[in-house]
């Protein structure tokens, strides 16, 4: 089982691997307007930008999964926070967005996929009853086994954490060297720097703290490679990536997925496109005027976009860091189907009320962003619990995590261009009702899921009496002499 260290590690990397992300998709906007100084169609660069990470990530996840079937999830979790720390450092000095912009996302999103792939690979061997009391009985052991919900709701905790740390500490940072006398670009240049530092440290520690499997390592893989077996190397990682797809035929693993593609679409909108509707919000009633001729100007008010962006966002993943270890709870308590319904229906709400927002200073942005928060949280937790289960071999769990990290891909795919196509055309509500209406596609979809389970659960509780009820008429006979 893991030590304290390992799991006190495995928290850490929790924590981390969405505090720079947050950060960048948050921050994304003004690097491209304040150091770039693009002044049209910013949304479409967003989008464009997001689109080129996820679909980069797409192969990174699924190849990152399935390598940690090999070599184990350690030295993958510390690559990936030393690739997103050097992408940090890097990503302020682009030129220009094409390509050079776009080449720095996409080293950011090697790094970042290696790190949020881990989070899935991870949990699975992480035991906390054996952490916190070894001498449990082995009954207990199986028992919180089996209950993997409240695990899942302290990973929930700990990425919320992230965010929140994120948002309260890393994104005033521009806000804060502003203050100290320098300029917008050299802000969020120095606190890019601060970020990237961060990371660097996170890989050292992770490297040496992460639990060390002792069958897995690159070069027990290598030597494996240089071994003539039957099939091709490439075939045997092919069919192993496959199977992290095909485990979806089991109904948990699915709803898992679905989940999966909600959450990281929500996190996006929450973490992107908040940001974004705030500075567009100042922009449009003139709060960002950067001509020349009016520099005091630009320096104070867009020191409060960056400071209302991350009030928004700051109180939204509080109150959804807060409520990560009762989803958890819930998780263990009801089916899992049932919470990630929950959690579709009230995206809906939160995301089709922020969309009608006119302001967001007003109280009704605060409250809706909260309900996004919330449900960003309950289906991260819920999907986690569902594709760590005891029901998923062990053998691909890398794998799975590697499609989970996949689909989830997908989401903020759809969600960054075609929401970021549509602030431009429409206006900046619109990403929030695209937001939704995926949450009310998979809000029917698992409802669908739940109602196949609960048919069939029916049915084989009334199959097992008929055999109860014909076993007790067959002894009845036997013992009569009839």
């Amino acid at each position: 089982s893991a030590s304290i260290l390992n799991f006190t590690a495995y928290l850490v990397h929790c924590l981390f691997s969405i505090t720079f992300i947050v950060f960048l998709n948050a921050t994304v906007s003004f690097v491209v307007t304040d150091i770039l100084q693009v002044r049209h169609g910013v949304g479409d660069i967003i989008g464009n930008l997001g689109m080129a990470d996820e679909i980069f990530s797409l192969f990174a996840v699924a190849i990152w999964g399935t390598l940690s079937d090999k070599i184990a999830p350690r030295p993958i979790a510390s690559a990936g926070f030393l690739i997103v720390g050097l992408s940090l450092f890097s990503f302020t000095h682009a030129s220009k967005v094409y390509p050079h912009l776009v080449l720095l996302r996409l080293f950011f999103a090697l790094g970042a996929s290696a790190c949020a792939s881990m989070v899935t690979a991870i949990l699975p061997q992480i035991s906390v009853y054996n952490i916190i009391d070894p001498h449990e009985s082995a009954e207990e052991v199986l028992e919180a086994k089996a209950q993997n919900g409240k695990l899942s709701g302290i990973v929930g905790f700990s990425t919320g954490l992230g965010a929140l740390l994120a948002v309260l500490v890393l994104l005033p940072l521009p806000s804060l060297f502003a203050k100290r006398g320098y300029s917008p670009s050299e802000a969020i240049t120095n606190s890019y720097y601060v970020t990237g530092s961060i990371s660097l440290a996170a890989s050292i520690f992770l490297f040496l703290a992460l639990r060390k499997d002792p069958n897995k390592s690159l070069a027990k893989w290598m030597n494996e490679r240089r071994t003539p077996t039957s099939g091709s190397t490439t075939t045997r990682y092919l069919r192993l990536m496959i199977r992290g797809f095909t485990a979806a035929k089991d109904t948990r693993v699915a709803s898992a997925y679905i989940g999966g593609f909600i959450a990281r679409a929500d996190s996006v909108v929450v973490a992107l496109f908040i940001p974004l509707f705030v500075n567009q919000w100042f922009k449009d009633h003139g709060l960002c005027d950067t001509s020349p001729t009016h520099p005091e100007l630009v320096e104070n008010s867009c020191r409060k976009a960056y400071t209302l962006a991350a009030a928004l966002t700051g109180t939204s993943q509080l109150l959804a860091l807060l409520a990560a270890p009762m989803f958890g709870y819930l998780c263990d308590l009801f089916n899992r189907n049932v919470i990630l319904a929950a959690n579709f229906l009230l995206g809906i709400i939160g995301f089709v009320g922020f969309g009608m927002t006119s302001s967001p200073y007003s109280r009704q942005a605060f409250v809706f962003s909260i309900f996004a928060g919330l449900t960003q949280i309950g289906s991260i937790v819920s999907s986690l619990s569902l594709c760590t289960g005891e029901w998923v071999d062990e053998k691909i769990r890398g794998s799975v995590a590697g499609a989970y990290s996949l689909i989830g891909g997908c989401g903020i795919i759809v969600v960054t261009k075609v929401g970021g196509v549509l602030f431009d055309r429409i206006g900046s509500g619109a990403p929030f009702f695209v937001m939704a209406a995926l949450n009310g596609a998979a809000l029917l979809v698992t409802l669908s899921i739940f109602l196949k389970e609960y048919t069939q659960t029916r049915e084989q509780i009334k199959m097992n009496r008929e055999e109860v009820f014909n076993e007790r008429d067959s002894l009845l006979r036997s013992s009569t002499g009839v």
